[in-house]
């Protein structure tokens, strides 16, 4: 995707924050409207919310690949700040989605604390999940390449492609 791993962590926080504010404000916009306008109950609106917040990195990625390739943005590292952030706003927004169905159709009858309590409880056992398949790929990844002596890289080339798999995980 040509995304400036040195701009990637430099910027990190801001990322975060540009994914998550807008998703969730239009989030709650949307949800807020559902509830006045069409009478939705406050976890299906939420969801809708949800559904309507999430970008489309069709449309952003090639538009701002566009532009990174013009040279706009790039010295500043806007380009890989906005399509980084427009994968995140997808996470966050694939997440409320799940939460808010979590909520609006229970699946047990032990009530609403287990839902409240399974949310963290999937994302840690996710975080778990993605950061052992990482370290996986990794590993593979380091033994396919030194069996490949075509495949020679410097030590700071390995460890930008650790965070960049560690980063997409």
């Amino acid at each position: 995707l040509g995304l400036d791993l040195e701009a990637l962590k430099r910027m990190c926080f801001v990322v975060v924050r540009l994914a998550l504010l807008p998703c969730l404000a239009e989030a709650l916009v949307i949800a807020l409207l559902a509830m006045a306008l069409l009478d939705f109950p406050g976890a299906w609106a939420a969801m809708l919310g949800f559904v309507i917040a999430a970008v489309s990195p069709a449309v952003v990625v090639p538009s701002l690949l566009a532009l990174q390739d013009r040279g706009y943005g790039v010295s500043t590292g806007i380009p890989t700040m906005v399509v980084a952030a427009a994968a995140l706003d997808d996470v966050f927004s694939i997440a409320g989605f799940g939460i808010c169905l979590s909520l609006a159709i229970p699946q047990d009858e032990q009530g609403l604390w287990l839902d409240v309590v399974r949310a963290p409880v999937e994302l840690v056992l996710g975080i778990v999940v993605g950061l052992s398949a990482t370290f996986l790929l990794v590993l593979l990844l380091g033994l396919a390449g030194q069996k490949e002596s075509t495949l020679t890289t410097s030590p700071a080339d390995s460890g930008e492609d650790v965070f960049g798999i560690l980063l997409f995980a």
